[in-house]
């Protein structure tokens, strides 16, 4: 879900103090730590050495690297799917698209458009060690 909101600037939502719908919205859902399908972009100006940290990684995919790093603003895209699991991609719905206000908090109402998409399941697939 994307919720993007029409009023203010940056830290027009840390003023209003309303993080209910946020805190519903996150709940008590749990993500797939271990997903068949890793899609992740990779930007090396988010590796921090001095703090310890480091960008590239998502879930089971480990040293992601650059071929080519000299643009002013790197970027590299990995795209990548295990067989192993025996299961491929959830069907997606379509996209919805709404409106609403968040109110609550400091500043009495706060535009803002949406757009969400729910999943199907995972279709069965061949299990292969690729």
């Amino acid at each position: 879900m994307l919720d993007q909101f029409q009023a203010g600037e940056h830290l027009t939502l840390a003023l209003n103090d309303e993080y209910a719908p946020a805190a519903a919205f996150l709940g008590t859902e749990t993500i797939d730590a271990d997903p068949p399908h890793v899609t992740y972009v990779y930007n090396p100006t988010m590796d921090f050495p001095a703090d310890g940290t480091a960008a590239g990684h998502a879930y089971w995919v480990y040293d992601v690297a650059l071929r080519d790093s000299s643009p002013a603003a790197p970027l590299g895209k990995v795209d990548v799917r295990s067989r192993g699991y025996g299961v491929g991609d959830p069907v997606p719905g379509a996209t919805q698209h709404g409106a609403g206000a968040l109110t609550g908090g400091q500043i009495p109402a706060i535009p803002y458009t949406s757009q969400s998409k729910a999943w199907g399941l995972r279709a069965a697939s061949r299990r292969a060690t690729r």
